[in-house]
């Protein structure tokens, strides 16, 4: 069994992450309610705390949220934020210290 996410930061860089995957980096593909709560699961934060993880990451300007449907978009921020983790692993991003990035490197 995989271990859930733990802290603050780890829950959003990895919710981050996965949502940056399946919508393949795109700023125009937004996520409806069914597409977050599996994108929570798949980056193993406790759905509990899914909520909290994407408003703190909208707050962050990470991620945008339109629409009455409350669908997210990833924000060029966070595509930005996700790349640069990719690209430079040992020095972190603007949001997420170096030992996470590295902890969770491709």
């Amino acid at each position: 069994m995989e271990q859930m996410v733990s802290n603050d930061s780890e829950r959003g860089f990895a919710l981050l992450r996965e949502i940056y995957r399946v919508s393949v980096g795109n700023t125009t593909v937004g996520l409806g309610p069914s597409n977050l709560r599996d994108c929570v699961r798949r980056a193993l934060v406790p759905e509990a705390e899914g909520e909290q993880a994407l408003e703190w990451l909208v707050d962050e300007g990470l991620l945008i949220q339109r629409g009455a449907g409350r669908t997210i978009y990833i924000s060029n921020a966070g595509v930005k934020e996700i790349e640069s983790s990719f690209a430079r692993p040992d020095e972190g991003t603007a949001h997420f210290p170096a030992a996470l990035v590295r902890a969770h490197a491709p």
